[in-house]
């Protein structure tokens, strides 16, 4: 296993494709679907998960750049961030008190 990878095979790679689309495509659903939710019940959890979405969109995007850009190394380091966020997003999605303040 190389820390490098050329810039062909990053480009020839399907998955990155799929990745740069699939976050193209959460985000406008992101968009829409917070356009919906104006009357929730509980503003507080629901604000919690789309920053919790939004980062993750964020950081997914971001790796992706650091990827084509042959910087494996930041690139595993944000890969930890965008884990950070699907395991909040978990708890947020699955715990009632995620929002609650201390």
């Amino acid at each position: 296993m190389t820390d490098t990878y050329s810039a062909p095979a990053i480009e020839d790679a399907d998955w990155v494709d799929w990745l740069v689309i699939f976050n193209d495509r959460a985000r406008d659903f992101i968009g829409e679907f917070a356009q919906e939710t104006a009357g929730s019940d509980d503003p507080r959890a629901l604000s919690a998960k789309f920053a919790i979405a939004a980062r993750a969109l964020t950081l997914i995007r971001s790796a992706l750049v650091l990827l084509q850009n042959e910087e494996q190394l930041a690139f595993r380091i944000m890969a930890r961030g965008i884990i950070e966020c699907a395991m909040h997003m978990e708890s947020a999605c699955t715990t009632a008190e995620f929002a609650d303040p201390l």
